[in-house]
C-alpha cells in the first residue's frame, strides 16, 4: 500500500513508471548510526538507534545538499507540513516493511534514502529504487563483529567487490522468492 510511480517491469533492465514532478528534498532514514551522522555528531558507527532518524536533504547541487528542517522546508515553501508529514509517515512505513524483507534474507538495513514527487493529480507517489545504490546493507551472515556491506560502500570506500555483492543480494532476493 505504499503509492509509487513504478507501473511495470518492461524487462530486466527497465520500468515503466508514471512521470511525476520531483520534490527537491531527499529523505534519509537511519536504523544504525553510520556514515554523515557519525562524522557529525559523538554517535559511534554501528550505534542502533531506538527509533528510527528522519534526516532532510535540500536536493542542491550548487549547496552540496545540505540538511534541512522542517520550519526551513516551510519557510522555503517547498511542500506543505501536510505533504512533509506524508511522506515522513511513508519513509517510516517502507522502513517497516524494508527492515522485516531484508531481515529475511540476513541483511541489516542500515540506512536508506528515498524522494518522493507528485503525480498529474497532485499524489505523492514514491519515486525511487530500492537498490543497494541507496541502501546501506550489512550482511548479517558475519560470524565476528566485522561489518561487510553489501552495498554502494564498497565502491565508496574503494572495497573491491561491487558486483559481487550486488550479486549476492540479487540470489538471496531470488532464493527467497
Amino acid at each position: 500500500n505504499i503509492p509509487t510511480h513504478f507501473i511495470e517491469l518492461k524487462n530486466d533492465n527497465r520500468i515503466i513508471a508514471q512521470k511525476i514532478k520531483v520534490i527537491p528534498l531527499e529523505i534519509v532514514l537511519r536504523n544504525t548510526a553510520y556514515g554523515s551522522l557519525c562524522k557529525q555528531t559523538t554517535i559511534k558507527p554501528g550505534t542502533v538507534l531506538e527509533k528510527p532518524l528522519i534526516d532532510i536533504y535540500l536536493k542542491n547541487d550548487d549547496l552540496n545538499d545540505p540538511l534541512i528542517t522542517k520550519e526551513r522546508i516551510e519557510l522555503m515553501k517547498i511542500i506543505s507540513s501536510e505533504d512533509l508529514d506524508l511522506i515522513i509517515n511513508l519513509t517510516l512505513k517502507i522502513n517497516a516493511i524494508l527492515k522485516s524483507f531484508f531481515e529475511n534474507i540476513k541483511l541489516k538495513l542500515v540506512d536508506f534514502k528515498l524522494e518522493f514527487g507528485y503525480d498529474s493529480k497532485n499524489n505523492i507517489l514514491l519515486g525511487d529504487e530500492i537498490s543497494p545504490d541507496n541502501c546501506r546493507l550489512w550482511d548479517l551472515n558475519q560470524k565476528n563483529d566485522t561489518i561487510k556491506s553489501l552495498d554502494k560502500d564498497r565502491f565508496r570506500n574503494d572495497l573491491g567487490g561491487l558486483i559481487e555483492a550486488y550479486s549476492e543480494i540479487n540470489r538471496r532476493i531470488n532464493d527467497f522468492l
